[in-house]
C-alpha cells in the first residue's frame, strides 16, 4: 500500500524448500526448509527524509533430526534514514539488530545477538547508476560469550554502460553462523568477498551475463591448537535467460567453482549447470 504522500507499506512471506549437497558418493543430501514473514514500512515524515523500519522472522528447518543443531529462529529488525535532497543521490544511515536462536536445547552455545551500523548512499533503479553503497561496523556476541567485531560491508551497484550493456559489482563483508550439515568448523566465521558480472541484451528477449567472484571465510575457533580453518572460494560462471513473455523466462547457468582451504576434508572444484523457469504473477 502506498499513500498519497509516498509512504509505503508492506507485508509478505515466503518458503524455500532446498538441501545441502552431498560431500562424497556414500553422503547423502541434507534437506531443509526455510520460511520468512516480515512487515516493511517507510514513512516520509518530511520534505526531503524518509524512515524506514522493517521487521522480519525466520526459521530453518531440518528434515533429519540428526541436523537440528542446524535449526534456528531467528528476528530482524532494521531501521534506516534516508535524506532526498540531493538530486540524484540518496545519503542514508542505517542500523540492525538480530537474535538467532538456535533450536537445539542441547547445545543453546550457538544463539547469537548481532549488532550492525551502517552508512552509505543510494541510487534510485531507474538510474544509469544504481543499487546502494554501505559500510560500517558490526559486533556480535554467541551464547558462550565469544565476541566478534570489525568491519562490516554491504554493496551491490549497478551501471549501464550502454542501453544493452550492464555492469554490477557486489562486495560484502558479514557474520556467518556455521552449518554442520556443511562440515563447516567452529559455530560461525566471517565471510569477505564480491562478485562482478556483466550482462548483455542486444538479443533481446535473450540477456546473457557473464560473472566472476571471490569469497573468503575465516572461521574463529581453531581446527587445530594453532591454526584457524580459513576457505577460498573462486568461481566464474555464464548464464542465458530467455523472456518470451513478462511473466515467463527461461534460464540455463554453467558455473565453475574451486575451494582452497587449509582444512583438507572441505577442498573441492566442481562444475554445477543449472536449467530454471521461472513464473512471475
Amino acid at each position: 500500500m502506498t499513500t498519497p504522500k509516498g509512504s509505503t507499506f508492506k507485508l509478505g512471506g515466503q518458503a524455500n524448500f532446498d538441501s545441502i549437497q552431498p560431500y562424497s558418493t556414500r553422503d547423502t543430501h541434507k534437506d531443509f526448509e526455510e520460511n520468512e514473514a516480515y512487515a516493511d514500512m517507510l514513512l516520509s515524515l518530511a520534505a526531503f527524509t524518509d524512515v524506514g523500519i522493517r521487521y522480519g522472522h525466520l526459521s530453518r528447518r531440518f528434515d533429519d533430526s540428526i541436523f537440528n543443531i542446524d535449526d534456528f529462529d531467528r528476528d530482524t529488525i532494521t531501521l534506516k534514514v534516508l535524506y532526498k535532497k540531493l538530486p540524484v543521490t540518496t545519503p542514508l544511515i542505517e542500523y540492525t539488530f538480530y537474535h538467532q536462536n538456535n533450536n537445539n536445547l542441547s547445545k543453546p552455545f550457538r544463539d547469537m545477538d548481532t549488532n550492525i551500523f551502517l552508512v552509505g548512499m543510494q541510487w534510485e533503479p531507474a538510474a544509469k547508476l544504481s543499487g546502494y553503497l554501505k559500510g560500517g561496523y558490526y559486533q556480535t556476541e554467541l551464547k558462550n560469550g565469544d565476541n566478534s567485531s570489525g568491519l562490516s560491508i554491504d554493496t551491490n551497484v549497478a551501471y549501464r554502460l550502454t542501453e544493452a550493456t550492464r555492469i554490477s559489482l557486489l562486495l560484502f563483508r558479514r557474520v556467518v553462523q556455521s552449518t554442520r550439515a556443511a562440515r563447516e568448523t567452529g559455530d560461525y566465521y566471517i565471510s569477505t568477498g564480491g562478485d562482478f558480472s556483466a550482462s548483455y541484451r542486444r538479443w533481446e528477449p535473450l540477456t546473457m551475463t557473464m560473472n566472476v567472484s571471490y569469497q573468503n571465510n575465516k572461521f574463529k575457533q581453531k581446527i587445530l591448537l594453532d591454526e584457524n580453518r580459513t576457505d577460498n572460494y573462486y568461481s566464474a560462471g555464464i548464464n542465458a535467460k530467455y523472456s518470451p513473455r513478462d511473466w515467463l523466462s527461461f534460464g540455463l547457468t554453467y558455473q565453475y567453482r574451486v575451494n582452497n582451504t587449509n582444512f583438507n576434508a572441505a577442498e573441492y572444484r566442481e562444475n554445477r549447470i543449472q536449467a530454471s523457469v521461472s513464473f512471475a504473477l
